[in-house]
């Protein structure tokens, strides 16, 4: 009998390592209000957001491989070691810069996912697996759900930096466990790409440089620095284009866009970061403005976790109901019907913000859309492309999202930099109503490029049929 449990050890690792990396993506969203108000600047505190997801998608592209060369299990304890150090960075910064440093390394974590997969795999029995995997799946939906909700009971109950205190014991004592309860990986090191490093380092500074243009545009307008730093960024993407079309077996093989239901449904998962996924820093700002501002409820962050809730319910209600209507009609109808919902769900709270029942139903209904389209995303991915490509074409999706999660929050942080108000007492310190709102419509107007381009995948996979 004990001999048979053994597993259970490494898996219990495995998920507490997986909680430390979900909870860092999200328990600074509900300190965003605070941190806008005490350093008066939304597009500089957005990079917070930005420079995670940036660092994330590199790394998640990244780390898997050199797992590969070097073994997961020592790769998974580098990771959870630089994330931790990235926390305690950000926890005892001063300076805004340094606290997005900070939180920037803490993208490194972006890379556990996809190593407790491979873990997994690795130290469970093959009749343990799909439990192991579902745990794994089941703690990081969790953590991503209770990130909200913990990080505004710190936010109101002490100073919101306290945020990456937290993560940083997290992170810590997952080290641990990994250091003392994981057995050790072996390396698997193959020719597949497993020289293709430059691959994964060019694509970051690249795509950073373009979000630093677009973060520098919303103050000083396109003038010339904003400008040569966007080249610089678009002259570095290129090379980085080049290089991975040049390797047979790239990194990023970006050659698995050639396919248009491919490349339409990577199109879609695009979208929807740029535009529904930004709830998470929208939805906290409608919450706790004071209604003095002109729109908010001026509840607190606590409150906003809580209110979060039921939104993350409908999401998981969402996957399950979206897995089913892809296996009987293929991933481009809940693609379609995931971008519908969501538009509608933008529309509404363009409208009819005022309402706090309606916002947190609306929220519901777009987070709900949001795990739809993208559960018909990956659906549609894995129909068009070879077996033995699937993770990579998968991993593909994961870079673009976080990406441009990424470049649409500098977009929204760009919309709120546009109009604030303030207090004697604190002048600048809230975001007037014109750019609460000129947000919304930012997202739902994406919304309706997300629709059509639904529409196109469907009337491609109709005819392909035909």
């Amino acid at each position: 009998m004990e001999k048979e449990l053994r597993w259970l050890g490494p898996l219990l690792v495995l998920c507490l390592a997986e909680l430390a990396g979900s909870l860092e993506t999200t328990l600074v969203f509900a300190a965003l209000p605070t941190a806008i108000r005490q350093f008066g600047d939304p597009v500089a505190v957005t990079w917070l957001v930005t420079g995670y997801f940036l660092i994330a998608g590199a790394s998640s592209a990244l780390c898997g491989r050199l797992g590969d060369l070097f073994g997961r299990s020592t790769v998974l304890a580098i990771v959870l070691a630089i994330a931790a150090a990235g926390s305690i960075l950000s926890a005892m910064a001063t300076q805004l810069e340094w606290i997005i440093i900070g939180r920037s390394i803490q993208g490194t974590a972006g890379a556990v996912l996809p190593l407790c997969y491979g873990l997994a795999r690795e130290h469970l029995p093959r009749a343990r697996l799909p439990f192991g995997l579902a745990a794994v799946t089941a703690v990081a939906s969790l953590g991503a759900a209770g990130g909200f909700l913990i990080g505004g009971i710190v936010v109101d109950s002490w100073h919101w930096q306290h945020i990456f205190t937290i993560s940083a014991l997290l992170a810590g004592s997952a080290l641990v466990l990994t250091l003392l309860g994981l057995p050790r990986s072996r390396p698997v090191a193959t020719e597949t790409r497993s020289g293709d490093l430059l691959g994964g380092v060019l694509f970051a500074p690249g795509v950073g440089l373009v979000l630093l243009a677009v973060s520098e545009a919303a103050s000083a307008g396109f003038a010339l620095r904003p400008l040569l730093i966007f080249a610089t960024g678009a002259v570095v993407l290129l090379i980085w284009t080049f290089h991975e079309l040049r390797l047979s077996n790239p990194l990023i093989d970006i050659r698995l866009l050639a396919k248009k239901p491919v490349a339409l449904a990577n199109m879609n998962a695009l979208l929807v970061s740029m535009g529904a996924f930004q709830v998470m820093q929208i939805f906290p700002i409608l919450i706790q403005q004071p209604v003095w501002t002109g729109i908010g409820f001026g509840l607190t962050a606590t409150m906003t976790g809580l209110l979060k809730l039921p939104s993350n319910i409908a999401s998981a209600l969402g996957a399950v109901w979206a897995g089913k209507l892809a296996g009987q009609r293929g991933g481009q109808g809940a693609i379609l019907v995931g971008t519908v919902l969501s538009l509608i769900a933008w529309t509404g709270l363009y409208f009819g913000n005022d309402r706090l029942w309606l916002v947190v139903l609306l929220v519901c209904v777009s987070s709900a859309g949001v795990v739809i389209s993208l559960t018909g995303t990956v659906a549609v991915i894995v129909n068009h492309v070879p077996a033995e490509r699937t993770s990579e074409a998968t991993g593909i999706t994961m870079v673009l999202r976080m990406t441009f999660q990424g470049l649409g929050a500098q977009i929204v942080a760009a919309l709120f930099a546009a109009g604030r108000v303030g207090t004697a007492a604190s002048k600048d310190a809230f975001l007037a109503p014109a750019a609460v709102l000129e947000s919304m419509g930012y997202v739902a107007l994406v919304c309706v490029l997300a629709v059509f381009n639904a529409q196109l995948l469907r009337r491609l996979t109709v005819s392909d049929r035909a």
